[in-house]
């Protein structure tokens, strides 16, 4: 999997650079002097798993056959989705509900029960993308009822987060020492470092052509875009003046 850096700067001089007493002025109050910057990093990659969660509901007049028909479009979707090669870790089925249903019976004024709704929820974990559009035809062939979209995310996250916060600290680094050498001084030791990260973003889809390149060829077909990820770090530093 490839990313891509991409380092932004924002930046503030402190108060104490901006007036002709500056040496004054740090002497008094050393505790704010110095340089203050925001740096701003990105991670662009290509997602290489899905989440895939899909809901069977199945309405009868009583809670048997209800149940029964639920479980059988849940067995059958399972079984699709081994054979597309999902191991039984990454199938879980486990959420089952029956619901009675009711109507208001205006005459008796009473809740008279018109039948059940079974439903059963499941979540597949893909590990091959180019296997997306494969499921989601299963689950439509199993006569599953309900399917959200997949929810895309990257095997690494953690590398990525990391990659991230890396490049907005060099992104940081390099505005401070630009303010330094435009003020005419010399940039000390960091004395202050907050970072915050995000979780991992999806973006606009890439063009398809990206797309049959980023490692899910079999989606083609069915016009399903991967996308890219964009994962993003911000950095506040504060660096010392030196003397």
């Amino acid at each position: 999997m490839t990313a891509r850096f991409r380092p932004v700067a924002r930046f503030a001089l402190l108060g104490a650079l901006l007036v002709p007493a500056f040496a004054a002025s740090a002497a008094s109050d050393s505790a704010t002097a110095g340089i203050a910057v925001d740096g701003e990093g990105e991670v662009r990659v290509i997602p290489d798993r899905a989440e895939l969660a899909v809901a069977v509901e199945v309405r009868k007049d009583d809670a048997e056959p209800a149940m029964e028909k639920a479980n059988a479009i849940t067995a059958a979707f399972l079984a699709s989705a081994r054979e597309l090669g999902v191991a039984d870790k990454d199938l879980r089925s486990t959420s089952l509900r029956l619901m009675p249903e009711y109507r208001w019976d205006d005459e008796t004024r009473e809740r008279v029960q018109t039948g059940f709704t079974a439903r059963r929820d499941i979540t597949v974990q893909i590990r091959a993308l180019d296997r997306l559009a494969g499921f989601l035809t299963a689950a439509s062939e199993a006569g599953v009822t309900h399917i959200e979209p997949p929810r895309l995310y990257a095997s690494d996250a953690a590398a990525h987060r990391r990659e991230a916060l890396a490049s907005a600290t060099r992104a940081a680094r390099a505005n401070a020492q630009a303010i330094a050498e435009a003020a005419g001084v010399t940039l000390g030791a960091v004395t202050e470092v907050d970072a915050q990260q995000s979780q991992g973003r999806p973006v606009e889809p890439i063009a398809m052509r990206a797309m049959a390149e980023s490692s899910a060829p079999g989606n083609a077909d069915s016009g399903i875009n991967i996308g890219e990820m964009v994962y993003s770090a911000t950095v506040r530093a504060r660096y010392a003046i030196a003397r």
